[in-house]
């Protein structure tokens, strides 16, 4: 079974992303699929069923979230791209609304992460000890799996490219273009 074919509370993890779609009023969805693709398409058929247009890419090898951003054509103006094992409450059209305030090439949603040492910690210059830290917490953004891309980005990779978001964000910066990370608040699990 492929993974957004995977129950959560009682429906797959690809409904919930599609219903929280289409709450949001978008009536069109692209769903990228490579294993098991046709279980895939059986389940959301063209989206009627749920209120929407699906249309398919299907990858001809596992390319990579980037890689099959790049194989998107016909659309125009910013893309919501999500991976489909994450499973959140974010708003799209708040993020939609952010990357066009902020006048972003890319938005990347980031989820802050807390990672606690289980010991205290000396620090020290040298051999002089200059104080101590008792089980620190260390604070970071991680890579929520949700974006807003503009469609033309599509120019900045090749077809059938395999590649990562964040080495397509790596490469939307090398050209020059404004990215930005959106914090998300709202609950957020990788599945």
């Amino acid at each position: 079974k492929p993974k957004p074919l995977l129950e959560v509370r009682g429906k797959p993890m690809i409904q919930h992303i599609i219903e929280m779609a289409v709450a949001e009023k978008f009536d069109q969805i692209v769903i990228s699929t490579h294993y098991l693709s046709h279980m895939i398409e059986e389940f959301c058929e063209d989206g009627a069923k749920f209120g929407t247009r699906i249309s398919y890419i299907k990858e001809p090898k596992p390319l990579g979230t980037g890689g099959s951003f790049g194989l998107l054509e016909n659309i125009s103006g910013p893309v919501v791209v999500t991976n489909s094992d994450i499973m959140s409450t974010i708003g799209y059209r708040q993020l939609l609304e952010f990357h066009s305030t902020h006048h972003a090439a890319a938005i990347m949603a980031v989820r802050e992460h807390h990672i606690q040492n289980p010991f205290g910690v000396v620090l020290n210059d040298g051999v002089h000890l200059t104080g101590f830290e008792e089980k620190p917490i260390w604070k970071t953004n991680i890579n929520a799996g949700i974006y807003v891309l503009d469609s033309s980005l599509c120019r900045l990779l090749d077809k059938d490219e395999v590649i990562t978001m964040p080495e397509v964000f790596n490469r939307i910066r090398q050209a020059g273009e404004r990215t930005l990370v959106y914090p998300l608040y709202e609950h957020w699990t990788d599945l």
